[in-house]
């Protein structure tokens, strides 16, 4: 069973948190704005934006930021300012107790995969969507992700083409970015893809290092019991150098796998940027997800 936080409404808290790579003033600031023109109350650590070398400062400085805002009973959405990398090196170490007891959104994409799997393993559903930094940038992003935590949000239907052609298949949305699934993979952290339509997107890396996570993620059993596979953007990973093609890896793994496997969904590191929400059911036909915020598609 997934648990669905509360919705959002005017003058409630929301913290802008930075459990990864650090960012500029400009781009804290524009996100502060944004949300708060939509009526929430937002908070950020006094030293959100501290910088050690690619990350948002120490390991201790990030991961006593989010466990504050996990363990507040009083916030209602935590939404990531910037991806990059550094959320695995503090998931270990975060208590769920407090969280389980209040739970609010958690809401970003690329190395927020991080927490979108610690929320699913304990059975809270998250919004994969643009992070703050989207958001302060991009107006149609930002109506995205509110329109999402006031619960305005209801369903949405991506046009998508099949490796092969099949017949509707349903379950429970997970997945994002899939080198940071493989490292979670590593640390003994993902959570079971069974009964999960797996999301998939990634961002410069070449063909033959975007086979080699399916390969081992595929030989690790990770994919076993999933309905189907999802592959967003794979932004700047083609290239003439290699030779194979996201399309033969797609059909490829289709036939390790044996589930189906659908491509050019419109998520991930390139516009449009589009939101699923961890948990929520999903139904996938040969041409279009359809995924329910709250509910499971008919």
């Amino acid at each position: 069973m997934v648990h669905f936080p509360a919705y959002l409404r005017s003058g409630d808290r929301l913290v802008l948190v930075a459990p990864s790579s650090p960012f500029e003033p400009a781009e804290l600031e524009a996100a502060v704005q944004r949300f708060q023109r939509e009526g929430f109350r937002v908070e950020v650590a006094e030293d959100v934006l501290e910088r050690d070398d690619y990350l948002a400062g120490s390991d201790t400085r990030r991961r006593t930021e989010l466990q504050r805002a996990l363990d507040d009973v009083d916030v209602r959405a935590i939404v990531a300012v910037r991806g990059g990398y550094g959320a695995g090196r503090i998931a270990a170490r975060l208590d769920a107790r407090r969280f389980l007891e209040s739970p609010k959104w958690i809401v970003g994409f690329s190395d927020v995969t991080v927490l979108h799997a610690w929320a699913q393993s304990i059975g809270v559903a998250s919004v994969h969507g643009p992070n703050g930094g989207g958001v302060g940038r991009s107006e149609p992003e930002a109506q995205a992700v509110m329109a999402m935590l006031r619960g305005e949000a209801t369903e949405a239907t991506w046009q998508v083409r099949a490796a092969s052609s099949f017949e509707p298949v349903s379950g429970v949305a997970a997945g994002g970015n899939l080198t940071v699934l493989a490292h979670e993979a590593i640390a003994g952290r993902l959570p079971s893809m069974s009964e999960r339509v797996v999301f998939l997107e990634d961002v410069g890396e070449r063909v033959y290092r975007v086979d080699r996570m399916l390969a081992a993620l595929v030989d690790g059993r990770f994919f076993s019991g999933a309905k189907a596979i999802v592959l967003g953007h794979f932004t700047r990973c083609e290239g003439r150098v290699d030779g194979r093609t996201l399309d033969q890896l797609a059909r490829e793994l289709e036939a390790r796998v044996g589930v189906p496997v659908v491509q050019g969904a419109p998520f991930g590191h390139e516009a449009p940027n589009e939101i699923f929400v961890q948990g929520a059911r999903v139904r996938v036909t040969s041409t279009a997800v359809t995924h329910c915020f709250g509910t499971s598609p008919d």
